[in-house]
């Protein structure tokens, strides 16, 4: 039996759970979909998170999109969580770039704990928490 680590990412009814030695499974509505290494960096440790040009629906008050990982890619994507009133996306990793997603619901649209981040031309309908002064201007609340 694989011991299961902390949780890695939803979304949608989609779940990645850690599991020992740098391995994945994914769960879905019908059980487990598969497994599969998780990308490391060159200390052997953390893993890479890419979501990219996906339309995410979400009807209830869970976030529509949770990642956590070393290094987050997080773009092009569009995500309708209208019924959320907290947040709508959390991403939360050493390294996130941000870009032209379009997050309609939340009163965070997108909580993104980083060290260090891009966030570039999103639109959303609520804030996106820790974006660097540079990059506050170039996202767009609608």
């Amino acid at each position: 039996m694989q011991e299961v680590g902390e949780l890695s990412a939803n979304v949608g009814s989609f779940t990645t759970v850690n599991l020992q030695n740098g391995r994945a499974a994914v769960f879905g509505p019908a059980g487990e979909i598969f497994t599969a290494d998780l990308g490391r960096d060159d200390r052997g440790t953390g893993g890479r998170g890419s979501v990219l040009g996906n339309s995410l629906v979400s009807r209830g008050s869970q976030l529509a999109v949770e990642i956590t990982a070393l290094h987050c890619l997080f773009g092009d994507n569009r995500v309708q969580a209208r019924l959320n009133q907290k947040e709508a996306v959390a991403l939360r990793a050493f390294t996130a770039a941000v870009s032209s997603n379009q997050v309609e619901g939340g009163e965070v649209s997108i909580r993104l704990d980083a060290e260090l981040v891009t966030v570039v031309g999103n639109l959303t309908t609520g804030v996106i928490t820790n974006v660097p002064i540079a990059f506050e201007t170039l996202n767009v609340r609608f």
